[in-house]
């Protein structure tokens, strides 16, 4: 047993030393006094005055680095290893939040990142020791679970695994053992815990070489290893289906060993992202092969840009680290830096995975990501198959193949044919064509076609024969739905297979994921129903489905009324006959009586992205005009000549001293004008004098006329001004943000502005009313996460500007590549030195900081670019 004292002692003495050491270098306020009054012993007081500090200042991480360094301290009452972690955690946390000059007045002073790390690891060292101590699983897993980013982690498990077996070894029974490899699978033990597991459960069972055999043995005696030719019949078999579903029953089944490893690899390849996090916490994968997985994960989140140097290619990370590096080669996704589903591709040799791992040492030309997690290759022997993992299944090359939808669709001289991913033959070469739709297959044999399930050829790879009709002379795919045809009818088939429309002489029109069917005496529209009709009407809100002498009158796709007659009126609106009354319907709650000659009219809208909807009814008899909205309110709006719908809250009444704006109530709210055009968003530009001015019933703004032209949104209360041909910039305050001197003016962000005068470009800050830069030829714009850069021409350089950063590059280079991933990004910038044939490559991150630099000669540069319209 180790002794915390005398293994510990001399690291806290060290680290006590180097504090008070750098003591006198600081000037951090109540970090300063406590070390004083801790150098002295005076230990109590020193953690109210730090307290005191952390209490006055939340952002004090020296005095949080202090108090772990107290409660670390063994001479100090209170010591205490976990309430130390606690701080320097703490005090890490709080470092990282600061400023860059905090920090740095902080590393200074030694109280900063590195003493901090020093600090932690001294810490978690001691908590490790205090765990071998007491030597028990329980320990061991407190440990793991509070020091989880401890350098010892991997330790502990081991030493938490042992313990574990011990205890399962005193009770030895398969119980206990089971216990035990269901919670350390990955364990150092689980060989011996599984051989004990064998020995106390195993049963011989004979296999008749039937699947229904061997599915059996696999599910009622999981342990397979003494069966590979069992496990392998029923891999080929059950995952030659390729559906997450098929390949979890296989793993339920054959629950160990290489085969298990390839489907849960091959399962985990063809999830979605979400599912595949979800999947890396159960059970089916151990710890070697999760950390695996997930090591290859953040390897292909990185950003990777390829280099060359000293005659070979390598990749770069944005911190300047080689992934891989010596590669005589390279393939243009990867130059272009697109690397094919975190592959590389050495041309005329293999490919790599990012980890250095030999995925294939072929001679591969060409590789492709395929669906479900499969990798198409191309060498001088043909296509062949792997998965992501490396594993290939299938033996066999082919001249012409590709995936269609569980399966490998391939082409021979007798036609296609179909095998599956496990290399097991399907269907024969001879088929006019084949292709996967949704989770249905479609034959052409013979000139006509047959649609089967793809379910339906599972029992082929049991070698059971399966036929089907060729039904179809004629076949396409539209939407969600197959159109397909014999001699002059026409049907539709759903995703699942079934016809949902049968076939007949009609015109069928798929939109979205509905259908409309016109068979010349009737109709069919299957958003409302399922039944026939005579005519269809509809707009925004109605359905009016004509059937014999009534009309069904469906409102939002629901069915509201039968009626004697009805019709639209403009968008949202339906005039409806009940019992010889005539009816205006808003909604479906909301109508008024019309009576006979009354004339209901929607008011003309001034463009078609306004939401306001207002109808006029004009009473026959009193020849009297009423407004209304789109949900039957009344609106007073006066006498007037004619209305425009203006926006979603305006009304634009002319009457004879001109035009009046209206709110949606009828309140006058501007008088007198000449014209108004809604800006979206509540705001209008309203003509007076021929000037246009700015309106807002929302933000109460009113700014009188003085502009020529419509002022123009830039953000929600920032506008384009117009005078004499030049623009600036107006805040809804109207007050001048720019002076109106400007050719165009560009958006970049709501306090950025991209500015032309004089042929040059210069970005302001609206804010701050100045120029952020200036004198820019052109630029181009790169958002990387939540950050964009600009990539700017000054003079004959091209530079890298940021609103967060200022010039992350000066504008001196020839030219600068961008690459971003994410929100990772790398400058790759040139400088050409023509008299020399040579060109330098400077590698920068997106602090601007150096990572990386070649020089390399124009034929060598020539050999690394990108060309795009190569495969």
């Amino acid at each position: 047993m180790f002794n915390l004292h005398n293994t510990l002692a001399p690291m806290r003495r060290v680290l006590l030393a180097v504090f008070f050491l750098l003591y006198a270098l600081t000037g951090m306020g109540q970090a300063r006094r406590a070390l004083n009054l801790m150098e002295k012993g005076r230990y109590e007081e020193a953690r109210e005055v730090l307290q005191r500090g952390i209490a006055k200042d939340s952002l004090d991480a020296a005095a949080r680095l202090v108090l772990a360094q107290l409660f670390f301290t063994e001479e100090y009452p209170q010591y205490n290893i976990d309430s130390a972690y606690h701080y320097v955690l703490a005090a890490r946390q709080t470092y990282d939040s600061l400023e860059n000059k905090e920090q740095e007045r902080l590393d200074k002073a030694g109280l900063g990142s590195n003493a901090s790390l020093a600090l932690q690891r001294a810490i978690e060292q001691a908590a490790f020791v205090r765990a071998k101590q007491q030597d028990t699983e329980q320990a061991y897993l407190a440990y793991i679970q509070q020091f989880s980013t401890s350098p010892l982690l991997d330790s502990a498990i081991l030493l938490r695994n042992r313990a574990a077996f011990g205890q399962a070894s005193a009770a030895h029974t398969y119980q206990a053992y089971r216990a035990f490899l269901d919670k350390y699978p990955d364990a150092a033990e689980a060989a011996e815990a599984q051989k004990r597991y064998e020995l106390l459960l195993y049963q011989h069972l004979t296999a008749d070489g039937k699947l229904a055999s061997y599915r059996q043995f696999i599910r009622e005696y999981p342990h397979n290893r003494h069966r590979p030719e069992a496990e392998k019949h029923i891999y080929d078999i059950v995952t030659g289906a390729n559906t997450p579903e098929a390949l979890q029953a296989f793993m339920n089944e054959v629950p160990h060993g290489a085969l298990y490893r390839q489907a849960a690899l091959r399962l985990y390849s063809m999830l979605p992202p979400g599912k595949q996090d979800s999947l890396l916490n159960t059970g089916f994968f151990d710890q070697p092969l999760r950390d695996s997985v997930r090591h290859m994960h953040l390897l292909q989140k990185r950003l990777l840009v390829p280099a060359y140097q000293q005659g070979h290619y390598l990749l770069l990370d944005t911190t300047g680290h080689s992934l891989l590096s010596q590669l005589p080669a390279l393939g243009q996704a990867d130059k272009c830096g697109r690397q094919e589903a975190g592959l590389v591709l050495v041309p005329g040799q293999g490919v790599l995975a990012l980890d250095s791992s030999v995925l294939t040492q072929e001679p591969v030309t060409g590789l492709s990501a395929q669906e479900l997690g499969l990798l198409r290759l191309q060498t001088a022997k043909g296509y062949f198959f792997i998965t992501r993992s490396g594993w290939r299944d299938n033996p066999h090359y082919f001249s012409n193949a590709h995936l269609a939808g569980r399966y490998i669709a391939f082409r021979s001289a007798g036609g296609w044919g179909l095998e599956s991913v496990t290399g097991r033959a399907l269907l024969a070469p001879g088929y006019d064509t084949l292709f996967a739709f949704h989770n249905l297959m479609a034959f052409r044999y013979r000139e006509h076609w047959a649609v089967v399930d793809q379910e339906a050829l599972v029992p082929l790879l049991d070698n059971v024969p399966v036929s089907w009709s060729y039904e179809y002379d004629t076949l396409a795919t539209a939407g969600q739905y197959l159109v397909v045809g014999r001699h002059d009818s026409l049907g539709l088939l759903d995703s699942s297979g079934r016809l949902v429309v049968p076939l007949a002489p009609q015109q069928i029109e798929v939109e979205g994921g509905n259908y409309f069917i016109d068979r010349s005496d009737s109709i069919l529209d299957s958003s409302v129903a399922k039944r026939w009709y005579r005519d269809i009407y509809r707009n925004e809100d109605w359905l009016l489905a004509v059937k014999d002498s009534l009309t069904e009158v469906f409102y939002h796709g629901k069915r509201l009324l039968q009626a004697q007659e009805a019709r639209t009126l403009g968008t949202s609106a339906a005039l409806i006959n009940l019992n010889d009354t005539l009816y205006c319907y808003f909604t479906d709650t909301a109508r008024i009586r019309l009576q006979p000659d009354d004339i209901v009219v929607p008011v003309n809208r001034m463009d078609t992205n306004s939401l306001a909807r207002h109808y006029v009814l004009t009473n026959a008899k009193a020849g009297k005009k009423t407004v209304y909205n789109r949900q039957g309110q009344t609106v007073e709006t006066g006498a007037f000549d004619k209305l425009i719908d203006l926006g979603a809250i305006y009304i634009l009444s002319r009457q004879r001293r001109g035009y009046h704006l209206l709110d949606d109530s009828g309140r006058v709210l501007l008088s007198r004008l000449e014209g108004a055009v809604s800006l979206g968003k509540g705001y209008v530009a309203f003509v007076k004098k021929g000037l246009f001015g700015l309106y807002s019933q929302p933000d109460s703004v009113l700014i009188e006329p003085a502009y020529e032209r419509p002022p123009r949104p830039y953000s929600d209360s920032v506008f384009v001004i117009t005078q004499d041909n030049h623009f600036g910039l107006l805040s809804n305050r109207d007050t001048l943000l720019t002076p109106v001197i400007y050719k165009e003016i560009r958006y970049l962000n709501d306090s950025i502005a991209s500015l032309n005068h004089n042929f040059r470009w210069l970005f302001w800050h609206l804010g701050k009313g100045a120029v952020l830069l200036d004198n820019i030829s052109d630029y181009q714009t790169y958002r990387v996460g939540d950050e964009v850069y600009f990539k700017v021409l000054k003079g004959v350089g091209y530079g890298i500007w940021s609103p967060k950063r200022g010039l992350v590059l000066n504008p001196t280079f020839t030219e600068i590549s961008v690459w971003t991933k994410d929100r990772q990004v790398l400058f790759v910038a040139e400088k050409w030195v023509e008299e020399a044939d040579l060109v330098v490559l400077l590698y920068y991150n997106g602090t601007g900081k150096l990572v990386q630099k070649s020089i390399l000669s124009t034929a060598e540069y020539h050999r690394l670019q990108c060309a795009a319209n190569e495969d």
